[in-house]
């Protein structure tokens, strides 16, 4: 096993937890399908990528894992027609939010599943859930596009054309403890104990409810969204001080946390994909790293000087990714309890830039319904992408401790930063308008709007 495969089982045996790591998605796929196609690329996409026939088992208090031998398996697809149903719709929802939060069994398996929704005639929705401790985002995007492949080839009668693996996930599990224990994990090591030395353990985020004393992973999802006019001017801001749209976006959601705890030196997660070999890219299976990131926001920064900050620190954590997060607790010791993550409770997931989608024959393939989110691995996250010139996301949050409308709130001031760091970026961070112009106008004005009327011929004694 991986030293993440290790903690997302150890994780998984826990309440609530395993839910949290559940990937679905959903395709629309308009035409005729040809289920024998279909069935032929999901069995060779499994025959291909070991890490989606493995399970995992306990031995002497050990987990271990084991690959199912390929020729053994044969992954059933589940069908549900709703075609003749009153409310197509809300029952297509109901399915995909049973599939996407129904249980893993991480000993017995399969940790993927396939399930067809007849929605109309010439309509049917493909929903895949994976377990994450087999895969990750980008997983999810190879995974598609080598169904697609297949499928396409099983349909015309011609030979697979995709290229051999040249290792699979398990070989990557040695390397990855082989390179670990010699100089080069010993440096990052060095790096990160140097990079959180004295770092709050906790960020103090105003919250609706009290933190239970166990973590609850209940959650839900508010989305966001950024037009082209702003996504272009971000960029321009950022192009000009030399940061990425990623680095713009984190540093206002820094900005934005700063701005609701009064915290200056805070520690923030965000994902890489960790893919820093070749041979790694096409491969299925659990690469992705959280990276926590330290800012320091001391000092009345400006717009600019923040980017340059943030900038830093990025560069730095992506130069030592190497070290699994699991292995970062170890080394750092930080103070644990069962009510939080370690090291950081907030993250910011910035997506690979979204590509079109393969053509499938006979069929138009469209994204489906977006799949409810109930669960929460933090307390705050926010997931960002860029499509089309456009940015949109949300921010996915802990029930446990906010109200929808306190999210939505939180969701308004950092479109409200946003604005007024395109505005100026030269203004300093602690002097940008946060408050929308409604709320502003509450907060200044009309709660402080005492005036009372009082008879002009009465002594104040006798009022």
């Amino acid at each position: 096993m991986s030293f993440a495969q290790q903690r997302l089982w150890f994780l998984s045996q826990m309440d609530g937890a395993s839910r949290s790591y559940h990937i679905a998605f959903c395709l629309r796929l308009q035409g005729g399908l040809n289920r024998k196609a279909l069935q032929l690329a999901l069995d060779t996409v499994l025959a291909r990528h070991e890490a989606l026939r493995t399970t995992f088992y306990v031995e002497a208090g050990t987990p271990f894992q084991r690959i199912q031998p390929w020729e053994t398996l044969n992954l059933e697809i589940f069908e549900t027609d709703l075609r003749d149903h009153p409310d197509p719709e809300s029952s297509v929802q109901a399915v995909l939010q049973h599939e996407a939060d129904g249980r893993f069994d991480l000993e017995r398996g399969p940790l993927i599943r396939a399930h067809l929704i007849l929605a109309a005639n010439d309509q049917t929705l493909l929903a895949v859930t994976m377990h994450h401790i087999v895969s990750d985002g980008w997983s999810m995007g190879i995974f598609c596009e080598e169904v697609i492949s297949l499928y396409n080839a099983h349909i015309r009668g011609e030979q697979c054309s995709l290229p051999s693996l040249a290792i699979q996930y398990a070989d990557y599990a040695v390397w990855q403890r082989h390179l670990l224990e010699g100089e080069w994990g010993q440096s990052q090591s060095e790096y990160w104990k140097k990079a959180l030395a004295g770092a709050p353990s906790l960020l103090q985020l105003p919250t609706d409810y009290p933190r239970p004393a166990e973590q609850s992973y209940a959650g839900a999802f508010r989305a966001i969204f950024l037009d082209e006019d702003l996504t272009q001017r971000l960029k321009s801001v950022g192009s000009r001080h030399r940061a990425t749209l990623f680095m713009t976006l984190f540093a206002a959601w820094f900005l934005l946390l700063s701005r609701l705890t009064g915290q200056e030196d805070l520690v923030v997660g965000t994902p890489t994909a960790n893919r820093g070999r070749p041979e790694l890219d096409p491969l299925i299976g659990f690469f992705v790293n959280t990276l926590p990131v330290r800012l320091d926001l001391a000092g009345s920064p400006t717009v600019g000087d923040l980017l340059k900050r943030v900038k830093t620190q990025v560069l730095a954590a992506l130069r030592n990714q190497d070290i699994p997060f699991q292995q970062m607790v170890e080394v750092l010791r930080p103070v644990r309890s069962m009510a939080h993550t370690p090291l950081f409770q907030v993250m910011f997931a910035w997506g690979r830039k979204t590509q079109a989608m393969s053509k499938l024959d006979g069929l138009e393939p469209q994204p489906g319904p977006a799949i409810h989110h109930t669960t929460s691995k933090f307390d705050l996250s926010l997931h960002l992408n860029e499509s089309e010139g456009m940015i949109s996301g949300g921010i996915e949050y802990a029930t446990a401790l906010f109200d929808p409308a306190t999210i939505d709130r939180y969701a308004s001031y950092f479109q409200e930063l946003l604005q007024a760091v395109i505005t100026d970026d030269t203004q300093p961070v602690d002097r940008l308008a946060i408050l929308p112009a409604t709320e502003r106008q509450q907060v200044l004005y009309d709660w402080n709007d005492t005036a009372t009327e009082f008879p002009a011929a009465t002594c104040i004694q006798e009022l």
